[in-house]
């Protein structure tokens, strides 16, 4: 009797024992497999962010373009597609363009004629603007740019996003918000293997090496001819690889500081 029980006693502890171990060896599984996930994840976005800092490099060794340009006032105002053509001009550039331009549009509103004109013209670059402020509506803003990209790409034109300037507190660039503005604009145009012309980044730099300079009409939202022009100078130094040099009184603007505008514009591109 007393033998069984000192038996019964050893396979209790035998049993106990095994118990702590096959928790035990549980238990550094789960240690050991998390930080092979951690590791996963954290090769992922290194990935992203690698592949995030190639962009889509500019058509290079032509001197003929013809662009569609789809968006709303931001577009429209100041007349940033002529003022782009006329500046390009000065530098040996044709840029033939037409718009799908309607005040206050989004993206979405804008569809059905720009995806027409991009399904029956040949262009070389289709730039894309949303509505000011609908990057935040994730859903609607990418899937639109998606398929705009995505059309533009079936027939042979690179996609251009353009984040044009309008956040600002009392006439200068509101740089914190902007930074909420530029980024999906960012994500986009990895996603979607776009240019992107970013202009209100470019605003933010110009105001902190001239903080003289006037880029907003009065009612503190749309450029002026001189905030036009400096966007019109972005938008050359992105797309054509030329720094606007030289005042042409052609131009919307032609004021003192024009030149160095444009220098800010071309520095801003290049060191971006």
């Amino acid at each position: 009797m007393k033998k069984n029980f000192i038996l019964l006693v050893i396979l209790l502890i035998i049993q106990f024992m095994a118990a702590i171990i096959f928790a035990s060896c549980s238990v550094e599984d789960d240690l050991q497999a998390n930080p092979s996930e951690t590791k996963a994840t954290t090769e992922e976005q290194a990935d992203i962010e690698t592949q995030a800092a190639v962009k889509r490099e500019p058509i290079k060794g032509q001197n003929e373009f013809n662009i569609l340009f789809v968006g709303n006032s931001f577009t429209a105002t100041g007349w940033v597609p002529g003022q782009v053509a006329k500046l390009s001009q000065m530098y040996g550039v044709t840029v033939k363009f037409d718009v799908v331009t309607n005040g206050g549009a989004t993206l979405d509103d804008n569809m059905e004629e720009a995806l027409e004109k991009l399904r029956e013209n040949a262009y070389d670059y289709a730039v894309f603007q949303d509505y000011g402020g609908r990057q935040f509506e994730t859903e609607v803003f990418f899937a639109d740019l998606e398929l705009l990209c995505n059309t533009a790409e079936e027939f042979d034109i690179i996609p251009v996003l353009y984040n044009p300037a309008w956040a600002n507190i009392d006439g200068k660039p509101d740089e914190s918000f902007q930074e909420e503005l530029t980024r999906p604009y960012k994500d986009a145009a990895f996603l979607y293997n776009a240019i992107l012309v970013n202009a209100a980044d470019a605003w933010v730099y110009a105001y902190a090496q001239h903080p003289d300079i006037e880029l907003y009409k009065e009612d503190d939202f749309h450029a002026n001819n001189c905030g036009a022009y400096f966007t019109a100078c972005v938008f050359v130094s992105t797309l054509f690889d030329i720094q606007v040099k030289d005042i042409n009184e052609d131009n919307i603007y032609d004021g003192e500081d024009a030149i160095r505008l444009g220098e800010a514009a071309w520095d801003f591109v290049n060191e971006s």
